[in-house]
Protein backbone atom coordinates (compact mmCIF):
# COMPACT_ATOMS: atom_id res chain seq x y z
CA UNK A 1 0.00 0.00 0.00
CA UNK A 2 1.17 3.48 -1.30
CA UNK A 3 2.29 5.50 2.20
CA UNK A 4 0.52 8.98 2.07
CA UNK A 5 3.87 10.58 2.77
CA UNK A 6 4.89 9.61 -0.99
CA UNK A 7 4.77 12.45 -3.26
CA UNK A 8 4.39 15.12 -0.13
CA UNK A 9 7.62 16.03 1.05
CA UNK A 10 6.87 18.77 3.05
CA UNK A 11 4.28 16.07 4.93
CA UNK A 12 7.18 13.64 5.41
CA UNK A 13 9.54 16.34 6.85
CA UNK A 14 6.40 16.77 9.37
CA UNK A 15 6.57 13.48 10.30
CA UNK A 16 10.53 12.99 10.41
CA UNK A 17 10.03 16.00 12.68
CA UNK A 18 7.92 13.96 15.20
CA UNK A 19 9.87 10.76 15.50
CA UNK A 20 12.68 13.14 15.86
CA UNK A 21 11.35 14.96 19.12
CA UNK A 22 9.72 10.99 20.14
CA UNK A 23 13.35 9.85 20.18
CA UNK A 24 14.47 12.73 22.54
CA UNK A 25 11.78 11.58 24.26
CA UNK A 26 12.82 8.22 24.69
CA UNK A 27 16.94 8.47 25.13
CA UNK A 28 15.93 11.38 27.96
CA UNK A 29 14.03 8.68 30.06
CA UNK A 30 10.44 11.03 29.93
CA UNK A 31 8.42 8.26 28.38
CA UNK A 32 8.72 5.42 30.06
CA UNK A 33 7.41 2.10 28.04
CA UNK A 34 4.39 3.01 25.58
CA UNK A 35 4.01 6.76 28.00
CA UNK A 36 3.72 9.89 26.50
CA UNK A 37 1.94 10.69 23.21
CA UNK A 38 2.30 13.29 20.27
CA UNK A 39 -0.45 14.99 18.13
CA UNK A 40 0.46 17.24 15.62
CA UNK A 41 -2.09 19.11 13.04
CA UNK A 42 -0.73 18.28 9.72
CA UNK A 43 -4.01 20.06 7.96
CA UNK A 44 -2.57 22.62 6.08
CA UNK A 45 -0.38 19.73 4.68
CA UNK A 46 -3.41 18.22 3.05
CA UNK A 47 -4.03 18.16 -0.50
CA UNK A 48 -7.11 17.18 -2.57
CA UNK A 49 -5.72 13.77 -2.86
CA UNK A 50 -5.38 13.35 0.37
CA UNK A 51 -8.99 14.69 1.15
CA UNK A 52 -10.40 12.60 -0.60
CA UNK A 53 -8.66 8.84 0.50
CA UNK A 54 -11.08 6.68 1.68
CA UNK A 55 -11.25 5.72 5.81
CA UNK A 56 -9.16 3.00 6.84
CA UNK A 57 -11.24 2.30 9.81
CA UNK A 58 -14.99 2.76 11.43
CA UNK A 59 -16.31 5.88 12.90
CA UNK A 60 -14.70 6.56 16.13
CA UNK A 61 -16.75 8.66 18.69
CA UNK A 62 -13.68 11.08 20.12
CA UNK A 63 -16.46 11.89 23.31
CA UNK A 64 -16.68 15.40 23.14
CA UNK A 65 -17.37 17.96 20.14
CA UNK A 66 -15.03 20.32 19.18
CA UNK A 67 -16.14 22.93 16.67
CA UNK A 68 -13.11 24.29 15.36
CA UNK A 69 -11.53 20.89 14.71
CA UNK A 70 -14.03 19.89 11.51
CA UNK A 71 -11.90 18.73 8.46
CA UNK A 72 -9.07 18.75 10.12
CA UNK A 73 -5.96 15.97 10.00
CA UNK A 74 -3.66 14.87 12.85
CA UNK A 75 -1.22 12.96 12.92
CA UNK A 76 -1.01 10.66 15.97
CA UNK A 77 0.95 8.18 18.02
CA UNK A 78 -1.18 4.81 18.28
CA UNK A 79 -2.00 3.48 21.61
CA UNK A 80 0.11 1.18 23.16
CA UNK A 81 2.60 2.49 21.02
CA UNK A 82 6.33 2.93 21.79
CA UNK A 83 8.56 6.73 21.57
CA UNK A 84 11.49 4.85 20.18
CA UNK A 85 9.66 2.41 17.87
CA UNK A 86 7.74 6.26 16.89
CA UNK A 87 11.28 6.87 16.29
CA UNK A 88 12.04 4.38 14.05
CA UNK A 89 9.13 3.60 12.27
CA UNK A 90 6.37 6.79 12.87
CA UNK A 91 4.10 5.45 10.07
CA UNK A 92 3.78 1.85 11.67
CA UNK A 93 3.18 3.21 15.57
CA UNK A 94 1.12 6.21 14.40
CA UNK A 95 -1.93 7.19 12.20
CA UNK A 96 -3.08 10.17 9.97
CA UNK A 97 -6.69 11.01 11.16
CA UNK A 98 -9.59 13.07 9.75
CA UNK A 99 -12.01 14.90 11.92
CA UNK A 100 -15.05 14.53 10.55
CA UNK A 101 -18.39 17.13 10.10
CA UNK A 102 -19.75 16.41 13.25
CA UNK A 103 -16.91 17.53 15.03
CA UNK A 104 -17.56 14.59 17.20
CA UNK A 105 -15.70 11.73 15.65
CA UNK A 106 -12.79 10.85 13.21
CA UNK A 107 -11.81 8.06 10.87
CA UNK A 108 -8.13 6.76 10.57
CA UNK A 109 -6.84 7.71 6.60
CA UNK A 110 -3.30 6.51 6.53
CA UNK A 111 -0.76 4.75 6.76
CA UNK A 112 -2.39 1.30 8.98
CA UNK A 113 -5.57 1.19 10.82
CA UNK A 114 -3.53 1.75 14.35
CA UNK A 115 -5.54 3.40 17.19
CA UNK A 116 -4.93 6.60 18.28
CA UNK A 117 -3.77 7.36 21.91
CA UNK A 118 -6.09 6.55 24.20
CA UNK A 119 -5.41 10.42 25.31
CA UNK A 120 -6.76 11.65 21.76
CA UNK A 121 -10.09 13.59 23.40
CA UNK A 122 -7.86 15.39 25.93
CA UNK A 123 -5.22 16.50 22.98
CA UNK A 124 -8.08 17.29 20.45
CA UNK A 125 -9.24 19.85 23.35
CA UNK A 126 -5.87 21.71 23.35
CA UNK A 127 -5.27 21.57 19.50
CA UNK A 128 -9.24 23.16 19.30
CA UNK A 129 -8.40 25.72 21.61
CA UNK A 130 -5.18 26.47 20.23
CA UNK A 131 -7.39 27.30 16.64
CA UNK A 132 -10.10 29.07 18.49
CA UNK A 133 -7.25 31.13 19.84
CA UNK A 134 -5.60 31.67 16.45
CA UNK A 135 -2.24 30.20 17.89
CA UNK A 136 0.30 29.33 15.48
CA UNK A 137 1.18 26.26 17.51
CA UNK A 138 0.41 22.71 15.88
CA UNK A 139 1.88 19.94 17.81
CA UNK A 140 0.63 18.79 21.76
CA UNK A 141 2.77 16.16 23.62
CA UNK A 142 2.40 14.96 26.85
CA UNK A 143 5.69 12.68 28.72
CA UNK A 144 5.89 11.28 32.40
CA UNK A 145 9.33 13.17 33.55
CA UNK A 146 9.66 11.19 36.84
CA UNK A 147 11.64 14.37 38.92
CA UNK A 148 8.67 16.84 37.91
CA UNK A 149 5.90 13.76 38.39
CA UNK A 150 7.15 13.45 42.12
CA UNK A 151 7.27 17.13 42.58
CA UNK A 152 3.35 17.35 41.88
CA UNK A 153 2.64 14.90 44.64
CA UNK A 154 3.43 17.37 47.05
CA UNK A 155 1.24 19.95 47.81
CA UNK A 156 2.99 22.86 48.13
CA UNK A 157 3.85 22.93 44.36
CA UNK A 158 0.19 23.34 43.60
CA UNK A 159 0.13 27.14 44.76
CA UNK A 160 0.51 29.65 41.94
CA UNK A 161 3.98 30.41 40.27
CA UNK A 162 6.03 27.55 42.74
CA UNK A 163 6.47 25.38 40.56
CA UNK A 164 7.70 28.32 38.07
CA UNK A 165 10.01 30.07 40.23
CA UNK A 166 11.56 26.41 41.61
CA UNK A 167 12.41 25.32 38.04
CA UNK A 168 13.89 28.98 37.06
CA UNK A 169 16.17 28.99 40.07
CA UNK A 170 17.44 25.26 39.57
CA UNK A 171 17.64 26.02 35.76
CA UNK A 172 18.01 29.24 34.56
CA UNK A 173 17.50 28.15 31.03
CA UNK A 174 14.03 27.51 31.59
CA UNK A 175 13.62 31.27 31.85
CA UNK A 176 14.51 31.53 27.98
CA UNK A 177 12.44 28.23 26.98
CA UNK A 178 9.38 28.61 29.33
CA UNK A 179 8.99 32.56 29.84
CA UNK A 180 5.50 32.64 30.32
CA UNK A 181 6.15 30.20 33.44
CA UNK A 182 4.63 26.70 34.06
CA UNK A 183 1.15 25.58 35.47
CA UNK A 184 0.20 22.90 37.58
CA UNK A 185 -3.09 21.10 37.14
CA UNK A 186 -4.36 18.36 38.83
CA UNK A 187 -6.76 16.40 36.38
CA UNK A 188 -8.61 13.20 35.24
CA UNK A 189 -8.12 11.65 31.72
CA UNK A 190 -11.47 12.92 30.54
CA UNK A 191 -10.95 16.70 32.15
CA UNK A 192 -7.09 16.77 30.97
CA UNK A 193 -7.38 18.69 27.86
CA UNK A 194 -9.91 21.50 29.36
CA UNK A 195 -7.67 22.18 32.07
CA UNK A 196 -4.37 22.28 29.73
CA UNK A 197 -6.37 24.80 27.38
CA UNK A 198 -7.38 26.62 30.07
CA UNK A 199 -3.54 26.95 31.56
CA UNK A 200 -2.53 27.66 27.90
CA UNK A 201 -4.43 31.18 28.07
CA UNK A 202 -1.25 31.97 29.99
CA UNK A 203 1.25 29.32 29.19
CA UNK A 204 2.43 27.08 26.70
CA UNK A 205 3.79 24.31 29.19
CA UNK A 206 2.00 22.38 32.31
CA UNK A 207 2.29 19.12 34.70
CA UNK A 208 -1.24 17.42 34.91
CA UNK A 209 -0.35 16.82 38.45
CA UNK A 210 0.54 12.97 39.63
CA UNK A 211 0.55 12.02 35.94
CA UNK A 212 1.81 13.99 32.87
CA UNK A 213 3.80 17.12 31.65
CA UNK A 214 1.81 18.42 28.86
CA UNK A 215 3.10 21.15 26.26
CA UNK A 216 1.97 23.15 23.53
CA UNK A 217 4.23 22.66 20.50
CA UNK A 218 6.13 25.90 20.28
CA UNK A 219 8.27 25.99 16.89
CA UNK A 220 11.75 27.28 16.13
CA UNK A 221 13.09 27.24 12.58
CA UNK A 222 10.34 24.86 11.75
CA UNK A 223 11.39 22.22 13.90
CA UNK A 224 9.41 21.14 17.11
CA UNK A 225 11.06 21.64 20.21
CA UNK A 226 11.48 18.56 22.50
CA UNK A 227 11.76 21.03 25.95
Amino acid sequence: MKSILESRPELRAEVEKTAEVAGYLWQNGWAERNGGNITVNITRFADDDMRALPPISDVKPIGITLPFLKGCYFYCKGTGKRMRDLARWPMQNGSVIRILDDCASYVIIADEPVMPTSELPSHLAVHNHLIEKGSPYTATVHTHPIELVAMSHNREMLGKDVLTNILWSMIPETKAFCPLGHSLRVAGKRQAGRRHAQGTRRLRRGALGKARRVCTGPRRHGRLRPD
